[in-house]
């Protein structure tokens, strides 16, 4: 007999058969937990060890007495997603801990009693074999098929109502007249008091956003309106133009991992001259667009607030080519308890970590080709929701999840395609996207760089708030995690459009949990 550590699936059932010796079982799941092991028996192909007992060895509670843990095998795991009817879907990377889903129906693990033998010694199970019946093309998944799970815009339908700003919903492109929907998005423009607070986003063309130089005050805005009409013909012009309007971060920021990323390139001569060429004089002009697209001030989603916000992909497109040329005042360095994450791409042109962010630059650089060449012409809403905290429901609901699926391979943003998509987030939405990170959060946020707006405006998050993110195209490819990460190739967005003009595709940023100490999920470790 060998050992051999695996990945296993717990689930809670109240219809298996009673063990004979509780306090025999007890201590022998507590010890099975905490060595993070389950035996396989190598011997006989085909079958491996089960082990049944009461759900309170792993709480300690004696009200969940009338449940059971069931351990099930998941062979030769690589990676795994989670995909509930009402939408919610993850992915677990590449892994020898134990993965734990709690509550789930008997129906995601389908296996009857009779599947079982008794061994009165420590209550383990030999499963038999069972041939693999289903439909979709893994092997390696439990619960319904994905084709039986409900998907946008079919099942959502019903709650689509009639596209109006609100005190609790700002829209940012003229929905008043009728038909807009089959017009291209126009600005929308109203009389604002002063927006010049912490309630707003310091915009680059405010009036009251001057700096001093040589003694003088000066309009920024017109600092960069000159900088940016003007030709950047390579790198070191890119540098110089973004500190003539940043004159205090000339000693403070590095360009060096830009200047790499264009020297380094295999075919850097070819991407350069493509870059700036083509590319570059056109991000410049839509740039200096924001007062056109972009007339209204942009309210922060505070904390402990239900708020949502919709802007044109135009309109996106504009402030993220202003991110790019660093114009956000009072956004270029973050404090240590600062409520909003940073926003310009000056971190991402430093030297550190270039391998990292070489593929970046790969994927930013894709998106703004593509929305220079061809705009895009849909809308994106981000909408920031509270809820006051309840700690009683999950140790007192006696619901049920529906319809589940429960696979060890694919990605969220395939094949969650359609349903309510997991970002396990920083409380910072976007995490590292524009430093060093480039695991699960900062990969999305890099082939969908919508998403990288929502730092523009969205405050760290609390425990009990998410923030939805829905609409956002995605536009590359690409292969690998984290250092073998790697652009592979520009992306065509089939996804179909909602009636606000809206990609059917939705995002929920929470901020990840992190597990420490707590001696029932020290199985799991946080990736």
């Amino acid at each position: 007999m060998s050992k051999k550590l695996i990945q296993t699936k717990l689930s809670f059932s109240s219809s298996q058969p009673e063990p004979v010796n509780d306090e025999v079982t007890k201590p022998f799941l507590k010890r099975k937990l905490s060595d993070s092991a389950v035996e396989e028996d190598m011997s006989e192909p085909g079958k491996s060890r089960l082990i049944l007992s009461y759900a309170d060895a792993v709480d300690g509670s004696s009200a969940q007495s009338n449940k059971y843990v069931k351990f099930h095998e998941n062979i030769e795991s690589s990676s795994g997603s989670i995909q509930e009817n009402a939408g919610a879907s993850s992915n677990l990377q590449r892994s020898t801990s134990w993965t734990l889903i709690d509550s789930l129906p008997d129906e995601a693990f389908p296996h009857d009693s009779s599947d079982y033998t008794d061994d009165t010694h420590n209550y383990n199970r030999i499963e038999k074999d069972k041939p693999n019946t289903s439909h979709d093309s893994d092997p390696c998944w439990k619960g319904v098929p994905l084709s039986e799970l409900k998907k946008a815009p079919e099942c959502f339908k019903s709650r689509y109502k009639k596209l109006s700003p609100g005190p609790g919903h700002i829209v940012f492109f003229d929905v008043l007249n009728k038909g807009w929907e089959n017009e291209d998005l126009k600005p929308f423009r109203r009389q604002q008091n002063d927006t010049w607070n912490n309630d707003y986003v310091y915009m680059p063309n405010h009036e009251r956003n001057q700096m001093l130089e040589n003694g003088e005050m000066y309009y920024s805005w017109d600092k960069i309106c000159v900088a940016l009409s003007k030709n950047i013909p390579g790198t070191l012009e890119l540098q110089r133009t973004i500190l003539s309007y940043n004159p205090h971060y000339r000693r403070k920021w590095s360009f060096e991992g830009l200047h790499l990323y264009f020297e380094q390139n295999k075919e850097s001569s070819k991407m350069k001259d493509e870059f700036f060429v083509t590319i570059l004089p056109k991000m410049q002009d839509l740039a200096l667009r924001l007062p056109e697209l972009c007339p209204m001030a942009i309210p922060i989603l505070k904390q402990r607030r239900n708020m949502k916000i919709t802007f044109s992909q135009e309109q996106i497109a504009c402030l993220l080519a202003n991110a790019f040329f660093c114009t956000f005042p009072k956004r270029n360095f973050k404090p240590k308890n600062s409520p909003l994450p940073d926003i310009n791409f000056s971190n991402l042109y430093s030297e550190s970590q270039c391998s990292r962010k070489f593929e970046k630059f790969k994927c930013i650089i894709n998106y703004f080709k593509r929305v220079t060449t061809t705009m895009p012409t849909g809308a994106v809403t981000y909408a920031r929701q509270y809820e006051i905290p309840d700690n009683t429901f999950w140790n007192t609901t006696d619901k049920k999840f529906t319809n589940l699926h429960v696979s060890t391979s694919g990605t969220i943003e395939d094949d969650g395609r359609g349903m309510l998509q997991a970002d396990f987030a920083n409380k910072y939405v976007g995490g590292g996207v524009l430093g060093h990170g480039l695991v699960q959060e900062e990969i999305r946020f890099l082939i969908c760089p919508e998403m990288i707006l929502s730092r523009l405006f969205t405050e760290v998050l609390t425990d009990n708030e998410v923030l939805i993110m829905t609409g956002c195209e995605r536009f590359s490819n690409y292969e690998g995690y984290s250092e073998s990460f790697k652009f592979s190739g520009d992306h065509q967005d089939t996804t179909e459009s909602d009636v606000w003009k809206r990609k059917c595709t939705e995002v929920v940023a929470m901020d990840a949990l992190v597990v420490r100490g707590d001696k029932r999920l020290s199985s799991i470790r946080r990736k």
